[in-house]
């Protein structure tokens, strides 16, 4: 059988977000291929990778902060100032890959209904908890919530 495999698109109402959006709905491509899908798993992935690596890092610092001289605990510190530095801006570029995908799930619809990364920035500006409301109910309305 030859199955041809169509995008689906399904409303989110933002209403369910609050009744002040009444009508206003974002547009949500429920099942995207397994590549876009695993996109989004390796970027997690790779966050709590970071995430950790850092926490480790900061760890072993404040264990060893009583048994240095001072001499070393300044260049200890330089060391996690510049990783510091270079963790910002690798997060950054992180949350920017993240938009990227979420404005991509969500700009297959008509073209007034599509979305960049600006826009989004935008809302996590104004409102953090709506995008993070509409990150949560994108991968519920695509079942990936779990993974």
């Amino acid at each position: 059988m030859d199955l041809k495999i169509v995008k689906i698109l399904k409303e989110m109402p933002l209403k369910d977000y609050s009744p002040d959006y009444k009508d206003a709905v974002i547009v949500v491509w429920t099942n995207p291929s397994r590549v876009i899908r695993n996109q989004l798993r390796e970027m997690k992935t790779e966050l709590f990778e970071k995430v950790s690596a850092r926490s480790t890092l900061m760890t072993e610092f404040s264990k060893q902060k009583n048994d240095k001289s001072s001499k070393e605990l300044k260049q200890i510190e330089e060391k996690i100032q510049a990783e510091a530095d270079e963790y910002k801006v690798w997060l950054a570029e992180w949350n920017e890959h993240a938009l990227g995908w979420y404005a991509n799930i969500w700009s297959q619809g008509t073209p007034e209904t599509r979305w960049t990364v600006e826009e989004l920035k935008s809302i996590d500006q104004k409102d953090p908890n709506l995008l993070a409301w509409l990150f949560d109910r994108t991968l519920e309305m695509q079942d990936l919530k779990k993974g």
